[in-house]
């Protein structure tokens, strides 16, 4: 015996060990305690929140990182809610802590959250306890399926989609259903089928028919529209005629979210195929739209403006033009170069009086400047060689007597490519062509004092064959021939 006290070393307390010991020990105690109250059925919010609180909020830094203490906070809200899951009020408040958890959009929350397997456990939630208890499980399965697909994925494993729809009609859960269920439509067209098939489109429609709904039903609802609207789905298609009814006294409302979703889900529409909503175009208030949803309301016509002519005639009435030359005069090189596409598109089918009479065709000369993008250049030349080529007499002698045909000379610059230069040669010979009584000769004359030909020969010098040859042609036609001499001296005498 006393050989063995001879042997025996003390052990050395430190500060850290027994901050170590004292955390252990609280946390047995604090277990046994859960433990006792669990089967009392006593336990109450207080203790949930002050006793486990209390405890991770004391733990020293020292002792583990901001990880560790979350994964102990995870795992001990994980047992209570094994533990608890019949005392109704303990249940909401630890859900309810939860929620406030996965709302602070902190990356390593949601990480920790699906490793301790709560996701499964908040689908349990589900319809199993009372409207508030589900109601906290669905807003935490939110942000969960907001923050990540591999989220998502986990709820459709679990068959959470199909629990959550089964509380679409409980007026207190309908937000928060919404909301997830879109959050996974979004991630997969396989589950979107699979929703869509429950009747959840047909469901969004009828909140649509109600009177005196919330703002914040409308935003969710119409948002959740256009994310659906991406497919040709015989569900969607059905349901294309009633959108329609209701997007003109959406757009009304003019809030923020729900015009964004509505003309989001009109664009979507359009791509999947521009004969949905080609009559009902006029709908659209573009002058009134704020710059922050123009870009996305000409996007939309844009895609409508490659279809049939009524479609354009009907966007016309609707008071597009207006709305496009403002972008083109006043708007982001992105909205210019969406404003120039349309034009381009309206030109082609023919509808190009209206275009210069609201002064659009005058704003275009301005972007064949140097400096503009050269996606702007495109489709402003492509509007223009169209008006030269298929315009009236009076819609090309615009263009010939005002400042189009300066933009064109200066846009006979080598710098720019074949194609384009190709588009501006089209253009310049379509004006010469014109000779028709008093204008005979007169574009040509008036082309060559503003420099023309001269910038034509420069640019014959250092081009391409493609473009030597053009060059060429309508020098000899027009210029270089004794019967072209004659003609522009006597209309050079006249002028």
């Amino acid at each position: 015996m006393e050989v063995r006290k001879e042997g025996f070393r003390p052990r050395v307390v430190t500060g850290l060990s027994q901050r170590r010991e004292m955390y252990a020990t609280r946390l047995r105690k604090d277990n046994r305690c859960a433990a006792v109250a669990s089967k009392r059925n006593k336990v109450n919010e207080a203790m949930i929140s002050e006793a486990h609180l209390h405890l991770l909020s004391s733990l020293d830094p020292r002792l583990c990182d901001e990880k560790v203490k979350l994964e102990i906070k995870m795992e001990i809200i994980k047992n209570l809610l094994d533990c608890h899951k019949q005392d109704y009020d303990a249940m909401h408040a630890l859900l309810k802590e939860l929620r406030n958890y996965l709302s602070c959009d902190i990356k390593v929350n949601f990480e920790i959250a699906y490793t301790t397997g709560l996701i499964p456990i908040l689908i349990n939630c589900i319809g199993y306890f009372n409207t508030p208890i589900s109601f906290e499980a669905i807003w935490s399965l939110i942000n969960l399926a907001a923050m990540d697909r591999e989220y998502c994925a986990e709820i459709v494993k679990y068959k959470g989609h199909i629990k959550i729809y089964k509380q679409i009609d409980n007026n207190e859960l309908l937000e928060n259903c919404i909301w997830v269920l879109t959050n996974i439509i979004e991630d997969s067209a396989e589950i979107r089928s699979e929703i869509l098939a429950l009747g959840f489109m047909n469901k969004l429609m009828q909140i649509l028919e109600q009177k005196n709904l919330k703002i914040s039903l409308l935003r969710v609802t119409t948002w959740s529209l256009s994310c659906i609207m991406k497919e040709k789905a015989e569900i969607i298609t059905n349901n294309v005629a009633a959108f329609l009814k209701f997007s003109s006294s959406l757009l009304k409302l003019e809030d923020q979210e729900i015009t964004q979703s509505v003309l989001k889900a009109l664009y979507n529409l359009t791509l999947m195929g521009k004969h949905f909503i080609g009559s009902c175009i006029s709908l659209l208030p573009f002058p009134e739209l704020s710059s922050s949803h123009t870009l996305l309301a000409l996007k939309v016509f844009g895609n409508l403006s490659l279809g049939p002519r009524r479609v354009i005639e009907a966007a016309i009435k609707g008071n597009v033009i207006p709305a496009i030359r403002a972008a083109i005069k006043k708007g982001s090189e992105e909205m210019a170069a969406e404003g120039t596409w349309i034009v381009a598109n309206i030109v082609s089918n023919g509808c190009i009086e209206e275009l210069i009479k609201e002064g659009v065709v005058e704003e275009l000369y301005r972007l064949m400047e140097p400096g503009v993008g050269c996606e702007i250049k495109e489709n402003v030349v492509t509007a223009i060689e169209s008006i030269c080529a298929n315009g009236s007499l009076s819609q090309r002698l615009s263009i010939a007597e005002g400042d189009g045909l300066l933009a064109l000379i200066a846009m006979l610059d080598e710098k720019n490519s074949v194609e384009l230069l190709m588009k501006v040669l089209n253009s310049v010979e379509n004006l010469l062509q014109i000779h028709e009584g008093e204008y005979e000769n007169v574009c040509a004359m008036r082309f060559d004092s503003l420099g023309g030909v001269a910038q034509l020969e420069d640019l014959q010098m250092n081009s391409s064959i493609e473009i030597f040859k053009k060059v060429q042609s309508i020098l000899d036609q027009y210029y270089y021939s004794d019967q072209s001499e004659m003609e522009f001296a006597l209309a050079a005498s006249d002028y």
